[in-house]
Formats: C-alpha cells, sequence, structure tokens
C-alpha cells in the first residue's frame, strides 16, 4: 500500500494510522534522497520529484520501488555497507541539501560510487504480507509507479494548500521552490497541456505558492483517472478522527482495530515542527490565523491557474479580498532555524 501526498500533506498521519490498523511495517519515504543514499543514487538523473509517465525507463527508480514495496531494508551488515552507512550518516544537512541539487561532496560522491543503489535484505519476509509505504515525492510519478507494480494501492491525501504553504514557509522547507517550472518534463506533462503560465523568478512567496499548487493539482488530476485509488483530505480526517478513519479503513478492506484509535488518542496534543502530534481539531482551518495575507494572494492567483483546485480556489481569492489586518502578519516571515538542522533532531516522526 503506497500513501501519497505532498510534503507536510498529513501523509504521515494518516500511514501510521493505517500501518497501525493494518499491522503492517511502515516504510517512511524510501525515496527521500535527502535521508536515503540509495535514494539519492536512484534519482541522480530524475530530480527530487521525478516526472515520469506510464513506461519511462527508470531502471534504478524502479528497482528503488520494487525493494520499498516488497518490504526490504537498508544491508549494513557487509563491511562495505556498514562504511556507506558512516559516509552518509556522517554527512551533515547542508551536504545532503546540496547533493539533491546535484553538488555532492567528496564525502557522498564516495559513498554513493560505493552503492549501486538499494542495497536491501528481506525484513522478515514470509511473516510480513503488507508493506504501508510513504512517499510525498512522487506526485509526478504516481501513475508510472502503479503501471509499473501493478497490484499496489494508492492512497492519496490531500490538504488545504494554505495549511500547506503555511507549513513550508514557517519551517522554511527547500522543497517549497525546486525549480519545476523548469523542468521539461513538467512543461511537457502539465503546464503546457493545463495552459499554466510559470510563477514568478523572484517572489520566494509565489514561487512557493505555485509548487503546492502544481503538486496538489497533479495529484487530482492522476487520482481522476484511476477510480480504484482512495482520495482523502487531511481537514476531513481531522474534523473526527475515529469515524473518518473507521471509514477508510473498511473502504480499504481492513478491521478497525483498537489500537488505532489508542495512536489517534495519544497524538491528539499540542505538537509542533516535525512532530507527529497535533490537536486534530485546530488543523482544518490553521492557515487563517498564521498564513500572511501575501500568501494568502499568492494562493489565490495560482490556484486559480491549476485543474481540479476549485473546491479550494473560491475560499482563497475571497480571503485574499478580505481586509489583511484580520490575518496575522508576523507569522510568514520562516522559520528563524533552518528546516534541514530541524530535521536532524531526534523526534517521533514527521509531522502531519
Amino acid at each position: 500500500m503506497v500513501i501519497a501526498g505532498i510534503p507536510r500533506s498529513g501523509s504521515t498521519w494518516t500511514a501510521r494510522v493505517l500501518a497501525q490498523i493494518a499491522r503492517a511495517p511502515l516504510l517512511h519515504e524510501p525515496d527521500n534522497d535527502k535521508r536515503a543514499l540509495g535514494a539519492l543514487v536512484a534519482k541522480r538523473s530524475l530530480g527530487r520529484f521525478p516526472a515520469l509517465r506510464p513506461g519511462d525507463p527508470a531502471p534504478r527508480y524502479e528497482r528503488l520501488w520494487r525493494d520499498a514495496l516488497g518490504g526490504l531494508s537498508t544491508d549494513v551488515t557487509t563491511r562495505r555497507g556498514q562504511l556507506v552507512d558512516r559516509l552518509w550518516t556522517g554527512a551533515g544537512s547542508s551536504q545532503r541539501e546540496h547533493a539533491v541539487q546535484g553538488r555532492l561532496s567528496a564525502r557522498i560522491r564516495l559513498a554513493a560510487a560505493l552503492t549501486s543503489g538499494p542495497r536491501a535484505t528481506p525484513d522478515a519476509p514470509s511473516t510480513v504480507p503488507v508493506v504501508v509505504v510513504k512517499t510525498v515525492h512522487a506526485p509526478l510519478a504516481l501513475e508510472w509507479l502503479v503501471d509499473r507494480f501493478p497490484p499496489v494501492r494508492v492512497v492519496v491525501v490531500l490538504r488545504h494548500p494554505a495549511n500547506v504553504l503555511c507549513s513550508w514557509r514557517e519551517l522554511a522547507l527547500p522543497d517549497q521552490d525546486r525549480a519545476l517550472d523548469q523542468h521539461p518534463a513538467v512543461q511537457r506533462d502539465y503546464l503546457t497541456p493545463w495552459h499554466v503560465r510559470p510563477p514568478p523568478s523572484v517572489d520566494p512567496v509565489a514561487r512557493a505558492a505555485w509548487h503546492v499548487c502544481l503538486l496538489t493539482a497533479a495529484l487530482l488530476d492522476a487520482a481522476a483517472r484511476h477510480a480504484e485509488w482512495v482520495v482523502v483530505v487531511h481537514e476531513d480526517l481531522c474534523v473526527a478522527p475515529v469515524p473518518r478513519f473507521s471509514a477508510l479503513a473498511h473502504e480499504l478492506g481492513l478491521p478497525w482495530r483498537n489500537d488505532a484509535e489508542r495512536f489517534l488518542q495519544e497524538s491528539d496534543r499540542p505538537g509542533d515542527g516535525f512532530a507527529v502530534h497535533r490537536r486534530a481539531s485546530e488543523q482544518p482551518d490553521r492557515w487563517r490565523s498564521r498564513l500572511a495575507p501575501e500568501g494568502v494572494r499568492a494562493l489565490a492567483t495560482a490556484a486559480a491557474q491549476f485543474p481540479g483546485l476549485d473546491r479550494w480556489a473560491g475560499e482563497l481569492r475571497r480571503a485574499a479580498e478580505r481586509d489583511p489586518s484580520r490575518v496575522e502578519d508576523a507569522v510568514l516571515e520562516g522559520a528563524t532555524e533552518p528546516a534541514e538542522t530541524q530535521e536532524e533532531r531526534p523526534r517521533p516522526g514527521a509531522a502531519p
């Protein structure tokens, strides 16, 4: 089962609950090239958000996903594997971010040279009938994934674009601008057929808003062609977590379990940053008091261009037309500490 969203969409929360329900191991972002060396190697020519159509050749990326969907874990038992692991884990967050941008340090270059891609061994294959894989970096390759691995079940997690943008800006995530407007495959598959204009070249808020809308629209566009996919909205789950997740489990053919209900109750407490716990009831309208007027305006402009975003576009347009003094101005200045540093902190998991 693949739980797919975009960064900060609530997909981790959803994946953790579904893993509890299915009593299956959760593989968290095996395609995250800032966390896994195998992903960096597999995505070397594809970028942070691979844009692939069904049938496109991508052998290293395919191997990465074959391992992930097979419930495999990285093998560091050999001396070579241990050396690779030391080199990779010893690389700082800045080195990893540069590597994602294609600028590999000597340390990471050596680690990459010593691995041919994901090196994996089975993790109790006889007792693991299902694996839950969470990804936020495959929204532009999801149809490629299910075409290549047809048995996979997909759950798409959407979140209000304003809540996503608010989180991206507060945490200063580098993913808020990966220059996807300059990606030839993105231009071919999305911008040209959708008649979407590229974002302003120098406005960071407008560019981040544009990227939120592109990735969200791409997920909706793919899901519209796959009636077998299950689409959930993070805000809907937050309104009534237990009954909504129970209904989701039923739709997926999974039995509802008391431990999933306990997890929901235990995670319903204050939290911020990358912590997985949150007051669920506070999440749906979070953006109204935390997203500055320029962010609302940028989203309203971007959402009007992309197909499938009508459910949010009108609300954003009306919010942008209101008195901006009703929205707190001080929050959208970005985090005082880079997100790369925050990602290195010990934490129970990525936030919803």
